[in-house]
């Protein structure tokens, strides 16, 4: 469907806060955009510095001369980490860019910490090198990508692999038939407790009548025609009475306001009520149950894009029964949420981008169902602790980019979702990053709400097969959804779209400093190994890591440990790496020459001990400095 108004110039985002176009003659490089629901003509002028990303620019304050640090277009975490508290007007040398010698030295040392120097240099910004070049390394095009052809074993249900559907239906172009063996209705802890459960049940309100199944309620209500946003309001408040006063649907009328009345009415005629239809189908899509992914247990859960489907319009609709509830004591208190309320309530323009991203995927599924599977994975290191001090394992090939994003440069690689513990984060809130992001565009992986627990320290969660189904631009507060796509990816033999995400969270420091101890060390090193792993419970093959900056930004890491981190993480898995530094030279630059310096002289083993010593005796200075005094150590093994 094609609404007034449809610019045929696609707007493609290559990370964060950096955007090209392309117009229909680019040809088919990229999946074509369909019918948008973004906003009439908007575009970003400009991309965003990273100065003015984070808030250390208003976005009216584009002359960066006038701002206390002069012509400077990049400062890094740690120098930005430094500067903190100080006086921002410190003199500068005539025409040098550079401080003066008032630098407030011991101010810094008390606010820092005792046991780390600093020197003047350390608080200067540091300039972003113009390279010319968009990346170092090795080409991408050198880098191991999933083959769509490569042998695969039968697919065979397991009971540490849960298959939902009947695999004898699994096939090209058809979707699969929902299971139909022996059937049960479970309530207990260990599975998904469904809306159709006739353990569901609400109490009447009169004391004689006693209570009754709920999903006679949830049928009758979404059975109803539904032409206005308070009609979506009030059938789900009519089966979630608790929360009648209390659930706002502020951000979801908004969102409605916001499209022209031509999407307007399309979505509340065609694609709500589809959705409703698809929703009260569950008991026939979704038959047998679905197992809790639970820590410390390794299974994996395969089910169609049918019945994910069927489960996000039953999410959206808030009919999944004690998931509500938000105490910490409550069933649920270590699983994410599912329902939509959330996302329904307090209205800002970043829920409605969410909202346009979410219905450019319920648009294509109620309209055409898609007919492949998607893997649920949940993978656990072994109970013996890692010895990373014996490491062997040499490093293996670095293509670093400061151009691209890990979805769009990383296809057909093993694609790093920078994780929350509790899997999509803020997705069904108010958060709106990079993991929210890819849940969003690949809307699928909100599925694994339903029934992932919180990860431990050792565990990941590897999702395979999930589509995207949507573009967007900008980050965070700047995130716009530029329409709905068609993924075309290639689908392996178990009729899965070749597109494997692995969700890792990294440690959250609340003191940056944190993070160079050594059980810091440690814990993100075998984070990052729990994903890169090859399995041996499911096939999968030994492609390249598409990463980037894995827990920096809010969750307080620096680039240079952690992607050190991460290329030692994945020589050990022997897997090759694409790291997109998101428009950071200076990041591309350090990393490419700490990989150079490394790559043929030292094993992870030898890494890591380096690592601990100097962890041990507070080796380094500074975090801008880190790199170059461990080398100065390292050269001395």
């Amino acid at each position: 469907m094609h609404f007034p108004g449809q610019d045929k110039t696609e707007t493609h985002s290559l990370g964060t806060g950096q955007h090209r176009k392309t117009s229909e003659s680019d040809g088919d490089s990229h999946p074509k955009l369909l019918h948008p629901l973004s906003k009439s003509g908007y575009k970003h002028e400009h991309p965003k510095g990273p100065l003015e990303q984070h808030g250390f620019l208003s976005s009216n304050n584009k002359d960066l001369d006038k701002t206390p640090w002069g012509a400077v277009d990049y400062i890094d975490e740690d120098t930005r980490s430094k500067v903190k508290g100080l006086d921002h007007e410190l003199p500068r040398e005539k025409d040098s860019g550079q401080f003066s010698d008032v630098c407030h030295q011991e101010k810094r040392q008390k606010d820092m910490g005792a046991h780390y120097s600093f020197t003047k240099e350390e608080v200067l910004p540091t300039r972003r090198p113009d390279h010319g070049q968009s990346f170092l390394g090795v080409s991408i095009d050198h880098l191991k990508k999933t083959d769509p052809t490569h042998p695969m074993p039968q697919l065979r249900p397991s009971p540490e692999h849960v298959v939902l559907v009947e695999v004898s239906t699994v096939r090209p172009g058809s979707i699969p038939t929902p299971y139909k063996g022996r059937l049960a209705d479970i309530w207990n802890q260990d599975y998904v407790k469904m809306p159709h459960s006739q353990h569901n049940l609400y109490e009447c309100n009169s004391a004689f009548t006693g209570t009754k199944c709920r999903w006679n309620l949830i049928t009758k209500a979404l059975g109803k025609k539904m032409s206005s946003v308070h009609d979506i309001e009030n059938a789900i408040k009519s089966y979630n009475k608790k929360y009648e006063r209390t659930w706002k649907f502020n951000a979801l009328h908004g969102f409605f306001t916001s499209l022209k009345a031509a999407e307007r009415e399309y979505h509340l005629t065609v694609v709500i009520p589809k959705m409703a239809e698809l929703a009260l189908k569950l008991p026939n899509i979704c038959p047998k149950p679905i197992p809790l992914l639970k820590k410390g247990h390794q299974r994996a859960i395969t089910m169609s894009q049918q019945q994910v489907a069927c489960l996000l319009c039953n999410a959206f609709f808030c009919t999944f029964p004690r998931r509500n509830a938000t105490q910490g004591s409550s069933e649920y208190a270590t699983y994410p949420s599912i329902n939509f309320n959330r996302l329904f309530d307090n209205e800002n323009s970043n829920k409605q981008e969410k909202l346009r991203a979410l219905f450019c995927y319920f648009d294509q599924v109620v309209n055409d169902m898609r007919t492949g599977l998607v893997t649920f994975e949940r993978r656990k290191l072994s109970c013996k602790p890692k010895n990373w001090s014996k490491s062997r394992a040499k490093f293996t090939k670095l293509h670093v980019s400061r151009e691209g994003t890990i979805e769009e440069k990383g296809e057909g690689m093993l694609q790093v979702d920078f994780a929350s513990p509790v899997v999509g984060g803020g997705v069904l809130g108010s958060g709106l990053v990079q993991e929210e992001i890819r849940f969003l565009i690949n809307t699928e992986l909100i599925v694994s709400r339903l029934f992932t627990e919180k990860l431990d320290d050792d565990e990941c969660l590897l999702i395979t097969g999930a589509e995207q189904y949507s573009r967007y631009q900008g980050y965070s507060r700047d995130f716009v959804c530029e329409g709905a796509m068609r993924d075309e990816t290639p689908r392996d033999y178990w009729q899965r779209r070749c597109i494997e995400i692995v969700a890792i969270d990294a440690i959250r420091f609340r003191d940056p400093r944190d993070q160079f101890t050594r059980a810091s060390i440690e814990r993100d090193l075998n984070k990052a190994y729990c994903g890169f792993l090859v399995g041996s419970f499911l096939p999968q093959q030994n492609v390249s890591v598409a990463t980037g900056n894995w827990g920096c930004g809010a969750f307080n890491g620096h680039p240079k440990m952690k992607g050190l981190l991460q290329l030692m993480a994945a020589a050990e898995a022997g897997r090759d790496v694409a790291y997109f530094t998101f428009d950071d030279s200076f990041t591309m630059k350090e990393l490419h020459e700490m990989h150079l310096f490394v790559e043929d002289r030292f094993t992870v083993g030898q890494l890591f001990t380096c690592l601990k010593k100097c962890c041990k005796a507070k080796q380094w200075s500074t975090m801008s400095s880190f790199y170059d005094e461990f080398r100065s150590e390292i050269s001395k093994m």
